[in-house]
């Protein structure tokens, strides 16, 4: 009796970083209509039924009643007279269970509402008199009230009936609701770089299982692009997904800071070492400088060796790249002596370094092939 459907909508230019998905149930009024058609209490009574407090006209046993593709109108601005006077007549009166129309039509009606709270819905159910009494007028004037109230239960009960559908529509969209805001939000913080929310797992996984595989698809690509910018400086793979670019080779001309730094006799110092103790020396010492680079506004070009490559400039804009360089390799220098007391205790060791810096014009992109790029500055 009741057609019920979900729907995702986007609109056109929606802002991305502010809209999320659209989760709507509709219920068919054509359906509806065919559905109160049936409810032939009498040979020429009628069902109306009307919107809140507005009376916008929703479904009606007689579909001539209701507007062309289901047009706002209220039933007060109805071209039939019939509706005016029913709906009019019962607001006149006062708005009571039942009434009496100019002798002539009884109206009875009853208040309807979604379970948990929802749109307001007024059923009216309109008879002629003469359908009961005929020549007897007036006459068995009890047995008619009786026979009234019980086409209003039975009317009544039938429309329960569609609203707990509806009500149950209404949470299967909210339980499918909340996933794909989930999504949406996971999809954001990967456009954002963001990966420390994305690899959270936040909420549980969907019962619908179309939804469910697409909240672990969502994770798995987070997954990939957390991994993937540790190869590659992020402020590039941001660019991509920013400005939406297919990575190709490429160069641009530009004003940047190159910045090399390069440890001093580490070969030599390592020769004697054992891996394990080679490679915890690089980390630590690469993990305290790179993070001062990037806390300047640097961006990690890439690790040669003992060697670490790094560029302000590009691929983003920085205001003072020749102050932010300077300030970096003033920050390394004091950390170095830090790493040396702690590679003193560990190892027996201290480490000096080379470093070297130019400014002026570069050409910075993609070199490569079209199998394998290198974002760099040359």
């Amino acid at each position: 009796l009741v057609t019920v459907s979900y729907a995702f909508s986007e609109a056109a230019g929606y802002d991305r970083s502010s809209a999320f998905p659209v989760s709507m149930v509709a219920m068919s009024v054509d359906a509806l209509n065919i559905f109160l058609a049936t409810m032939n209490y009498s040979a020429n009574s009628w069902v109306l039924l009307v919107e809140g407090e507005s009376y916008n006209l929703v479904a009606s046993s007689r579909e001539e009643y209701i507007p062309v593709q289901n047009a706002t109108c209220p039933a007060m601005s109805s071209p039939y007279p019939e509706v005016r006077a029913a709906v009019g007549g019962w607001i006149d009166a006062g708005r009571p269970d039942g009434v009496e129309i100019d002798g002539e039509v009884l109206v009875d009606t009853v208040a309807l509402a979604v379970p948990g709270g929802g749109i307001a819905l007024r059923l009216f159910l309109v008879t002629p008199r003469s359908d009961f009494v005929g020549q007897i007028e007036h006459e068995n004037e009890q047995q008619l009230r009786t026979a009234r109230s019980t086409m209003i239960v039975v009317v009544t009960s039938e429309m329960a009936i569609l609203l707990l559908a509806l009500a149950a529509s209404a949470l299967i969209s909210v339980r499918l609701a909340r996933p794909l805001q989930v999504i949406k939000d996971q999809l954001f913080n990967v456009g954002n770089m963001d990966f420390e929310h994305v690899l959270s797992r936040s909420g549980s996984l969907s019962m619908i299982s179309e939804v469910s595989n697409l909240q672990s698809e969502t994770f798995r690509m987070g997954v990939a692009l957390a991994s993937f910018s540790k190869y590659v400086p992020r402020t590039v793979v941001k660019d991509l997904l920013r400005r939406q670019l297919f990575a190709e080779v490429g160069v641009h001309r530009t004003n940047a800071t190159i910045f090399f730094l390069d440890i001093v006799n580490f070969t030599h110092t390592m020769d004697t070492r054992g891996a394990v103790v080679v490679i915890e020396v690089l980390r630590t010492m690469f993990e305290r400088f790179s993070a001062i680079i990037t806390t300047n506004n640097g961006t990690i070009d890439k690790y040669i060796g003992d060697s670490i490559m790094a560029v302000w400039g590009c691929p983003e804009k920085v205001d003072e790249p020749i102050t932010d360089a300077c300030r970096a390799l003033s920050q390394i220098l004091d950390a170095l002596v830090e790493i040396n007391s702690d590679l003193k205790q560990r190892y027996d060791l201290t480490m000096a370094i080379r470093v070297g810096m130019h400014y002026g014009e570069v050409h910075a992109g993609n070199v490569g092939s079209s199998d394998r790029l290198n974002y760099t500055v040359l």
